[in-house]
């Protein structure tokens, strides 16, 4: 009798990878946050540079100043938003969190859903807002790098770019728009996922990319000679944190945030994720059939061809499992984080 493992990263579309084990989660849900009041002060959350800055604020989905909806993939109830006021002197939204990168090292993703919006008078002006690992300071920081927001056209504040603030190997930090034309031109009122991942061994930044969540479409980028701060020597600590940002010099660029993640490759389930298969179908007589169905989930379908010791596939729904195939003659047997449903043919 065979085994067939299968890892399979569902992510609105990532890109395939191992199933992670997640060091920290937000969603910005009750009883922990309450709407409607300052992120700052709640759950580690604090003004990082009180001279300058406002808080960010947790929203209900069901009734916010924007009407901002919540994310296709689903995003519970709440979420945080900032809006930079600006002002002279000139005042930014900001929250930070410490939250853990396990030991320091080894490879970790950061990833969270991201919506953009201008509630100002044009033109506006640059940034719109960014997600930084922290702390970030130039000199005498962490390993770090900024997940940078910015208009196309701040005189127009109708599209936005995926940008990144990072270091070459000789840790000359640089802004820099991605050659992947994919992540420029993105639509504001709308929602996406953004993800950053960085091996922490070597310091360097392994991938950035993008999943508009209403279309399930990815973009990704593996860099070369990208670092966080430190470059190819390393050096300073690892990142501890992470800081929400929003605002130019002129008011009214907002950030929206749900759904944070900060997670590295393992095995079996997260703690939290985003709704569990209820449902497992097969088809055959060669082929195993998946209907995910979750909380806040799209359906998502995929076919699988057992044919080889291990398949790696792409699903188009949030959360992350693993799943134990098990090719036996006349049945299948799927197990996703303890539900299973065999199925005979």
């Amino acid at each position: 009798m065979k085994r067939t493992w299968m890892w399979v990263l569902l992510a609105a579309g990532l890109s395939i990878a191992p199933a992670a084990q997640a060091q920290f989660e937000t969603g910005f849900e009750a009883p922990t946050y309450t709407a409607n009041t300052d992120l700052n002060g709640q759950d580690q959350f604090f003004n990082p540079v009180p001279a300058s800055s406002i808080s960010f604020t947790v929203n209900l989905y069901s009734d916010n100043p924007l009407g901002i909806p919540a994310p296709p993939t689903g995003g519970g109830e709440q979420f945080a938003m900032g809006t930079g006021p600006a002002g002279n002197p000139l005042i930014f939204a900001r929250s930070q969190r410490p939250a853990p990168y396990g030991d320091g090292t080894g490879v970790w993703t950061v990833a969270y859903d991201i919506y953009v919006t201008f509630t100002g008078t044009l033109p506006s002006a640059q940034n719109v807002g960014s997600f930084s690992t922290q702390d970030f300071v130039v000199p005498g920081g962490d390993r770090t790098c900024i997940m940078l927001t910015t208009w196309t056209d701040p005189n127009t504040a109708a599209t936005w770019d995926a940008d990144m603030v990072w270091f070459t190997s000789a840790n000359t930090q640089v802004q820099e728009k991605m050659p992947n034309t994919g992540f420029q031109n993105l639509a504001i009122n709308h929602w996406y996922r953004r993800w950053m991942t960085t091996d922490l061994d070597t310091n360097q930044v392994t991938e950035v990319g993008i999943t508009d969540l209403t279309t399930n479409v990815s973009v990704v980028h593996n860099p070369t000679d990208r670092y966080l701060f430190g470059g190819a020597a390393g050096g300073p600590p690892p990142p501890d944190g992470f800081r929400l940002f929003a605002g130019g010099s002129v008011a009214g660029n907002t950030m929206a945030f749900d759904n944070i993640s900060i997670s590295q490759p393992g095995s079996g389930c997260p703690d939290d994720g985003c709704g569990r298969f209820k449902n497992l179908a097969c088809k055959g007589p060669d082929k195993f059939k998946v209907i995910a169905k979750g909380t806040g989930t799209p359906d998502a379908t995929i076919e699988l061809v057992l044919d080889g010791e291990t398949q790696c596939v792409t699903v188009n729904a949030r959360g992350k499992w693993k799943y134990s195939i098990k090719n036996a003659p006349g049945e299948h047997t799927a197990t996703a984080c303890g539900d299973t449903k065999t199925c005979s043919h």
